[in-house]
């Protein structure tokens, strides 16, 4: 009977126990995600999240309620917490004896790394010991971020059409840009790529998640940043590029027309209307006119309107679909000018230089009557006799001259000039050849490029050959007169900057000392002009035994070494050369006894030469 007793009280006492510790737990519930289902946040909207605060025992006065958010997973225990919200509010931290609190965490930003559909999120306490509460833990929710603020471009906008082909390969590249047009890294973003297969429905690429898709079929292409159940959201916010069409397209030939028909006649006087119109007029297509196998600048539309003067000539249309489909008209539409031309017309633009100024056309007309105009006032008229017709006028302004032929036509041909008065000159100088300087181009020759009358409004316009004859030039050479008067300099580049002018004084004088653009040649680091060995003599004497080359070429990873043997094939090559050769890196072992080697720096060839061997 008293053992019985015993183990009554001692289970009572137990049953005691467990209640008391649970009493002094308090329970949050899970929190929940108010109004929608998923956090689909950009950099100007928030989000509130609440939960319930059971009745129990107090916390810590100074204790903290915070909302955290889990790994990608939905896990709380890797470390990757991250705090979404706080409440700071005393009140919640006292003894409840019955009801709810809530706990309200308002203005909660999605962090701008989430994109998961996998989240959840729980409420801790800062002070409180773990043992004290029980929080629940959400149900996934979806976090994900876009900036909307981000422009997607694919393809930059352009469609593809391939033509004349029966397989092709097309990369679609996807551009992101920031509210400023700035390029961002696409490969930052996890990509999905479909393809529309009707009106409003597409079907997902398995397997391509990056930022180029590899495209060997026709169909219309579009891509996405992945952000999982928010994409319908995030889709009227930018995260989905424009849509892109390739297609295999079977093109008839371009087709010049004269409005009716293709194979009528080209033949025109110089005051005919004289319009070619391309059979294609899609203006989503590309179009350039050429003359004589010169484009013509300006003449992109798919007709042109041809001059009254000079427009004789053949004529040929290209087409592009696009970047991979360009089509010509062929063979090329020959224009006929049945009347007459001026084959060199006055020049649209002139210096007064000298004064008076020579103007000058050449025509074909065979005769007929002509009439000089400065401004509106007539200079001179007489007869045409001979392929040219010119004036010397002191007056400036627009400057015109009238042919009435006497061909089958009775051509009336006309050209003008705008004359101005010199403010100042000044020169334009370059590399010859173009392009920029680099201190793998030595010795380096430096040209007048162009030279220029400043007139009153500000505007440079060029002078004709004959006006630059009128001349002096010099180089000089940081600010040295070199005694180069030509109009090209040949210089070498050293290890300190050195300044390159060309100068020049009007010969009748009134303008002197007119400068040229600063080059500025050098500093060079890298001697070019160092010498590379072209004999090796391997007999282990200490003596040239390898090939060494100067400082600035070996043990370089910008610097490629290529040795070749006398049949071509290669014997060496690599970077970072050890001026080992032929004793540790020679195929044939520097038996030959002539090589040949190629020394290039940033892929441009800096040294050639040949190497002898004697043993």
């Amino acid at each position: 009977m008293k053992k019985r007793l015993n183990l009554s009280l001692i289970i009572c006492t137990l049953i005691l126990f467990i209640t008391n510790d649970v009493m002094a737990q308090r329970e949050i519930t899970a929190p929940t995600l108010e109004v929608v289902g998923e956090a689909c946040g950009t950099p100007t909207n928030s989000f509130t999240f609440t939960a319930n605060l059971l009745p129990g025992p107090a916390f810590p006065s100074n204790n903290e309620f915070v909302l955290e958010l889990s790994d990608p997973d939905g896990n709380f225990d890797t470390g990757q917490n991250i705090i979404l919200g706080r409440i700071i509010d005393p009140t919640l931290n006292d003894a409840a004896g019955s009801g709810l609190k809530e706990l309200r965490f308002d203005n909660v930003l999605v962090p701008i790394d989430a994109n998961s559909d996998n989240y959840r999120v729980r409420v801790n306490l800062t002070e409180a010991d773990p043992d004290d509460f029980i929080s629940g833990i959400s149900d996934a929710i979806p976090f994900h971020f876009f900036n909307d603020n981000l422009e997607i471009i694919l393809n930059d906008r352009n469609n593809v059409t391939f033509c004349r082909v029966t397989s092709f390969t097309k990369v679609l590249d996807v551009r992101v840009l920031d509210e400023n047009q700035n390029d961002i890294d696409p490969n930052i973003f996890t990509w999905k790529w479909f393809t529309i297969t009707g009106i409003n429905t597409e079907s997902i690429i398995p397997g391509e998640t990056g930022a180029s898709l590899t495209v060997t079929q026709p169909g219309r292409f579009v891509a996405r940043v992945d952000l999982g159940r928010c994409q319908n959201f995030f889709d009227a916010f930018g995260a989905v590029s424009n849509r892109v069409t390739v297609e295999l397209k079977d093109v008839d030939d371009v087709v010049i027309t004269n409005g009716v028909d293709p194979l009528e006649d080209f033949s025109f006087c110089p005051g005919d209307i004289k319009e070619l119109t391309s059979g294609l007029t899609d203006f989503s297509n590309g179009y350039q006119w050429f003359k004589d196998g010169v484009a013509l600048p300006g003449e992109i539309g798919p007709s042109i309107i041809l001059p009254d003067n000079d427009f004789g000539g053949d004529y040929y249309l290209e087409v592009t679909f696009s970047e991979e489909c360009t089509v010509r008209s062929d063979p090329p539409t020959t224009v006929t000018n049945e009347g007459s031309s001026i084959t060199e017309p006055l020049p649209e633009r002139l210096i007064q230089l000298p004064n008076p100024l020579t103007l000058e056309v050449t025509t074909d007309a065979p005769g007929g009557d002509v009439t000089w105009f400065a401004q509106s006032s007539i200079v001179f008229t007489g007869a045409l006799d001979g392929p040219t017709t010119s004036i010397e006028t002191p007056f400036t302004g627009l400057h015109r001259v009238e042919i009435q032929t006497n061909d089958v036509c009775d051509s009336f041909l006309v050209s003008e000039t705008t004359i101005f008065a010199a403010t100042g000159y000044f020169i334009e100088i370059g590399v010859q050849g173009g392009g920029d300087i680099t201190c793998d181009q030595n010795p380096i020759t430096l040209e007048l490029i162009n030279m220029f009358g400043r007139v009153s409004s500000g505007d440079p316009i060029p002078l004709t050959e004959a006006q630059i004859a009128l001349f002096d030039f010099e180089w000089y050479k940081d600010d040295v007169a070199t005694g180069v008067t030509s109009l090209s300099l040949t210089a070498n580049q050293s290890a300190i900057a050195e300044s390159y002018e060309l100068r020049a004084d009007l010969r009748a004088g009134g303008f002197t000392g007119i400068e040229s653009n600063p080059i500025v040649l050098g500093p060079c680091t890298t001697a070019i002009s160092e010498l590379v060995p072209n004999i090796v003599t391997p007999n282990s004497d200490d003596i040239n035994d390898t090939w060494g080359l100067p400082a600035s070429m070996n043990n370089q990873q910008d610097v490629e070494v290529t040795i070749y043997s006398s049949n071509g094939q290669i014997d060496f090559s690599g970077v970072n050369y050890q001026n080992d050769w032929p004793q540790e890196n020679s195929k044939s072992e520097g038996r030959n006894g002539v090589y040949y080697y190629v020394i290039s720096k940033n892929n441009s060839v800096i040294k050639k030469g040949s190497i002898t061997v004697r043993r």
